[in-house]
């Protein structure tokens, strides 16, 4: 690669130093696209929490579904997801061996939308179910909210939300829980955003490691999330309890500062949505992106790494990042739960 020269990867394992991570875009609809606010729900009318969208496979990722699992019952909070039941209900086949051996093939059908002009079978064999269904276990066994209790949950939230009535739900609510589903990074840290700009929910970002929050979140170099958001850690997440924490302390967020990352927020939406027409006067997210690249190319220039290539190998795994790169990759001081 010449010295001048960009270059735009998925980078799926470990990062280099000053890699730049680009964000998602919102680029539709127009109204959102160019920051516009309709009517708004007053902040003290709107509902606590809004937690909508595509929930994986357990063997997959499980952390949306163990968050959906603890505030299932919140009075406080919206829920929905299109594929809940099939990601999940489907699998309460595995609570009884007998059903596994008998419908390993059709399981799936009812709640994943099997028809006639698709008949595939949902397994191969009883071994393959048997081996997913070991993701599950922990409802099968549990006592207090084992299938029987969880199930009728699941088909009341399995429902599809367009993408309109998902915008409006969204600004409807006080703030957007935003964790990842099947792979690391979402989308939804961008749509959030830009709702949150124009006046919607407030972000909550559920991080893998909120000590190295610029691996998930870009523009940590210059963007300090703590000024316009609130950040949970998986762990706590996850933890049995720890979504009842989250939900108190946002109940509790001191109003003032609510206001200040709502301010905040509205200086961040050309950084996050991409216009035909932008330009450096009139920036949308291909200027910001191109300028994190030409800091990062200086700052590697100024500050060439000194490594062998064993070790940058070993930061690779670690997803070591230099400090002083991304400034704000710690974002603890806005860890709530």
């Amino acid at each position: 690669i010449e010295p001048d020269v960009m270059l735009l990867v998925d980078r799926l394992n470990g990062w280099r130093d000053y890699d730049v991570l680009a964000p998602y875009v919102v680029a539709q609809p127009e109204w959102l696209v160019e920051g516009e606010s309709g009517p708004q729900v007053p902040w003290s009318r709107r509902r606590l929490l809004f937690f909508v969208g595509h929930v994986p496979k357990l063997f997959q990722a499980r952390v949306r579904f163990d968050i959906w699992r603890q505030i299932r019952s919140s009075p406080h909070v919206t829920l929905a997801s299109a594929t809940i039941n099939c990601t999940v209900g489907a699998y309460h086949v595995c609570a009884s061996q007998k059903r596994i051996m008998a419908e390993y093939e059709t399981h799936c059908h009812q709640a994943c939308g099997h028809s006639q002009l698709y008949p595939k079978p949902c397994y191969s064999s009883p071994e393959a179910l048997q081996k997913a269904c070991r993701r599950y276990d922990d409802i099968s066994t549990s006592l207090v909210d084992g299938w029987s209790e969880i199930l009728p949950d699941i088909i009341r939230d399995s429902h599809s939300v367009s993408h309109d009535q998902y915008l409006d739900l969204a600004t409807r609510h006080q703030f957007c829980l935003i964790a990842r589903g099947d792979f690391v990074s979402t989308h939804k840290i961008t749509e959030a955003l830009v709702l949150g700009s124009v006046g919607g929910c407030l972000p909550v970002f559920v991080l893998p490691n909120v000590r190295g929050a610029g691996t998930i979140l870009p523009y940590t170099r210059w963007l300090d999330y703590c000024l316009v958001s609130f950040v949970v850690s998986e762990s706590t997440a996850q933890q049995r309890g720890g979504m009842s924490r989250v939900l108190d302390a946002l109940l509790a967020a001191p109003i003032r500062e609510i206001k200040a990352k709502r301010r905040a927020l509205r200086h961040l939406h050309p950084a996050f949505v991409v216009r035909r027409n932008s330009s450096v006067h009139r920036p949308s997210v291909a200027e910001f992106v191109f300028q994190e690249a030409c800091e990062a190319a200086q700052a590697l220039r100024r500050n060439p790494p000194n490594i062998s290539g064993e070790e940058e190998l070993r930061r690779r795994r670690r997803a070591v990042r230099p400090v002083t790169w991304h400034r704000f990759d710690d974002l603890t001081r806005c860890e709530v739960g």
